[in-house]
């Protein structure tokens, strides 16, 4: 199962991208997820995110946030007044975990606010002026850098630094504007049951497994989590197996394989949970999200 699971996620090879694009609508057509997480920084303001089955829109020059449990699309504002509609303009970044550096996440929380987001303007985070200005050199700087087809001495170490340096000011700003709850070390151990979740969410976890997993009682990982994030793991394994089964849905495969691929042997049981979470039933999602994609006037474009 879980093999099978892996052929409809989308694959970003690099462990860190990052580009300036200027195009007159964005790339991609459909909701889609992926194991990294991805900044984009709008230099116009014709740009909205589909996130789950909200839209939301985003401010130019602030931070959009977006983890690898986020469902989204990122598409261009469809103002029909606008006979000459400007194009879309913003960098975009992505980044694995794993480009930090086991031994920097172990010293700085630089993912914390990628988990914490539990309501749509949570997602933006804007920086002061000065802040700002450094962030758009740090962005200006990090996209030279992955432009360069002959890399110089370093280059790859002062791209890490340049980075973190601008995660840092987004993470700071963040907590600023939303107090996280827990200790840092207790928020490390909530991430890392949370890369296991996503790892592992086409298989029947359960508290217990958890628990054995990663030495805790059930009290505990539940104190845990409520603590951080605010929601139990069981809530936020269900939310990122909905996530996943309206990527699935969406990609065109039938409302049984996607129960089946997300850890749901029992059809009714899965359409009453994505019922219940995403608003509408499975069969119901998938034909308004082809009608969609296929209707050229709608901001899903």
């Amino acid at each position: 199962m879980k093999k099978q699971a892996e052929r409809w996620r989308e694959t970003l090879d690099e462990a860190f991208s990052i580009k300036h694009k200027v195009t007159p609508k964005t790339e991609k057509d459909t909701p889609h997820i992926h194991r990294q997480f991805e900044l984009i920084y709008p230099l116009s303001d014709n740009l909205v995110c589909w996130l789950d089955d909200q839209l939301i829109r985003m401010p130019a020059h602030s931070f959009f946030l977006l983890s690898n449990a986020d469902l989204h699309q990122i598409s261009r504002w469809d103002d029909s007044n606008d006979s000459a509609p400007a194009p879309c303009d913003r960098y975009v970044l992505y980044f694995a975990p794993e480009y930090l550096g086991e031994a920097l996440r172990s010293e700085i929380d630089l993912l914390g606010c990628f988990y914490a987001m539990r309501e749509p303007s949570m997602h933006i985070v804007t920086l002061d002026s000065e802040d700002d200005a450094y962030a758009q050199l740090l962005l200006h700087r990090l996209t030279d850098r992955a432009r360069r087809d002959d890399a110089k001495h370093g280059d790859r170490a002062a791209q890490r630094y340049e980075f973190v340096c601008l995660l840092l000011l987004i993470c700071q700003t963040f907590r600023a504007m939303h107090p996280m709850r827990g200790s840092d070390e207790d928020s490390r151990l909530v991430y890392e049951i949370i890369d296991y979740i996503h790892e592992h969410y086409a298989e029947a976890i359960r508290a217990q497994d958890l628990g054995r997993e990663f030495l805790l009682g059930k009290t505990r990982l539940y104190d845990l989590f409520n603590r951080v994030l605010g929601v139990s793991p069981h809530s936020l394994l269900i939310q990122f197996r909905m996530n996943r089964a309206t990527d699935l849905l969406a990609s065109g495969i039938s409302v049984a394989q996607a129960g089946q691929l997300v850890g749901y042997d029992n059809l009714s049981h899965f359409s009453q949970i994505f019922k219940q979470r995403i608003g509408m039933s499975p069969k119901h999602y998938q034909k308004l999200i082809h009608q969609l994609q296929d209707d050229p006037m709608s901001p899903h474009d």
